[in-house]
Protein backbone atom coordinates (compact mmCIF):
# COMPACT_ATOMS: atom_id res chain seq x y z
CA UNK A 1 0.00 0.00 0.00
CA UNK A 2 2.65 2.47 1.13
CA UNK A 3 4.32 1.92 -2.51
CA UNK A 4 1.03 2.95 -4.14
CA UNK A 5 0.60 5.91 -2.39
CA UNK A 6 4.72 6.93 -3.03
CA UNK A 7 4.07 5.92 -7.14
CA UNK A 8 0.81 8.58 -6.61
CA UNK A 9 2.63 10.76 -5.02
CA UNK A 10 5.90 10.85 -7.41
CA UNK A 11 3.35 10.92 -10.23
CA UNK A 12 1.65 13.99 -9.05
CA UNK A 13 4.63 16.18 -7.90
CA UNK A 14 3.68 19.84 -9.76
CA UNK A 15 5.93 21.12 -12.94
CA UNK A 16 6.64 24.66 -13.47
CA UNK A 17 5.14 26.05 -16.45
CA UNK A 18 7.33 26.52 -19.65
CA UNK A 19 7.72 30.39 -20.55
CA UNK A 20 4.75 32.40 -21.68
CA UNK A 21 5.99 35.16 -24.09
CA UNK A 22 2.63 37.37 -25.15
CA UNK A 23 5.02 39.97 -27.22
CA UNK A 24 8.01 41.47 -28.23
CA UNK A 25 8.80 45.08 -28.77
CA UNK A 26 10.40 46.27 -30.91
CA UNK A 27 9.58 43.69 -33.50
CA UNK A 28 13.28 44.47 -35.30
CA UNK A 29 15.90 45.73 -35.64
CA UNK A 30 18.57 46.88 -38.53
CA UNK A 31 21.47 44.75 -39.29
CA UNK A 32 25.24 45.51 -38.23
CA UNK A 33 22.90 46.91 -35.02
CA UNK A 34 22.41 46.73 -31.60
CA UNK A 35 19.01 47.21 -29.45
CA UNK A 36 17.15 46.68 -26.29
CA UNK A 37 14.05 44.75 -26.75
CA UNK A 38 11.46 43.79 -24.11
CA UNK A 39 9.28 40.67 -23.57
CA UNK A 40 5.95 40.74 -21.63
CA UNK A 41 4.28 37.59 -20.68
CA UNK A 42 4.39 35.01 -17.88
CA UNK A 43 7.97 33.69 -16.94
CA UNK A 44 10.76 33.55 -14.49
CA UNK A 45 13.36 35.63 -15.07
CA UNK A 46 16.07 35.66 -16.52
CA UNK A 47 15.33 33.73 -19.96
CA UNK A 48 17.42 32.60 -22.83
CA UNK A 49 16.96 33.76 -25.87
CA UNK A 50 17.07 31.66 -29.42
CA UNK A 51 17.44 32.75 -33.06
CA UNK A 52 17.32 30.92 -36.43
CA UNK A 53 20.62 33.32 -37.37
CA UNK A 54 23.89 33.01 -35.36
CA UNK A 55 24.05 36.68 -36.11
CA UNK A 56 21.01 37.32 -34.06
CA UNK A 57 22.10 37.42 -30.28
CA UNK A 58 19.54 37.85 -27.52
CA UNK A 59 20.97 38.57 -24.21
CA UNK A 60 19.05 38.66 -20.76
CA UNK A 61 19.70 42.28 -18.83
CA UNK A 62 19.58 40.57 -15.49
CA UNK A 63 18.66 43.71 -13.38
CA UNK A 64 15.86 44.46 -16.02
CA UNK A 65 13.03 42.16 -15.90
CA UNK A 66 12.19 41.28 -19.53
CA UNK A 67 14.90 43.40 -21.23
CA UNK A 68 17.16 41.89 -23.88
CA UNK A 69 20.13 43.32 -25.27
CA UNK A 70 19.91 42.22 -28.98
CA UNK A 71 22.69 42.26 -31.37
CA UNK A 72 22.04 42.36 -34.98
CA UNK A 73 25.44 41.17 -37.37
CA UNK A 74 26.59 42.92 -40.99
CA UNK A 75 25.79 39.49 -42.25
CA UNK A 76 22.31 38.80 -41.17
CA UNK A 77 20.21 38.33 -44.13
CA UNK A 78 17.44 41.18 -43.80
CA UNK A 79 13.88 39.77 -43.74
CA UNK A 80 11.83 37.73 -40.81
CA UNK A 81 13.56 35.34 -38.51
CA UNK A 82 12.20 32.84 -35.41
CA UNK A 83 13.17 33.77 -31.96
CA UNK A 84 12.24 31.43 -29.02
CA UNK A 85 12.81 32.36 -25.55
CA UNK A 86 13.54 29.40 -22.85
CA UNK A 87 14.23 28.26 -19.30
CA UNK A 88 14.67 24.99 -17.35
CA UNK A 89 10.99 24.30 -17.44
CA UNK A 90 10.10 24.61 -21.42
CA UNK A 91 10.21 26.76 -24.80
CA UNK A 92 7.82 29.56 -25.48
CA UNK A 93 6.06 29.21 -28.87
CA UNK A 94 8.66 31.45 -31.38
CA UNK A 95 8.09 34.82 -32.03
CA UNK A 96 9.08 36.83 -35.33
CA UNK A 97 12.11 39.39 -35.58
CA UNK A 98 12.43 41.35 -38.64
CA UNK A 99 15.74 42.58 -39.83
CA UNK A 100 16.19 45.73 -42.01
CA UNK A 101 18.61 46.81 -44.44
CA UNK A 102 18.49 50.09 -43.19
CA UNK A 103 16.43 51.81 -40.31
Amino acid sequence: MRVVLAALMVSFVARAAPPQVDWLFPIGAQRGSEALAQIGGKHNWPLKGWADDKGIRFAAVEKKKGFFKVTVGKNVLPGPHLVRFYDANGTAPPRVFYVSKAP
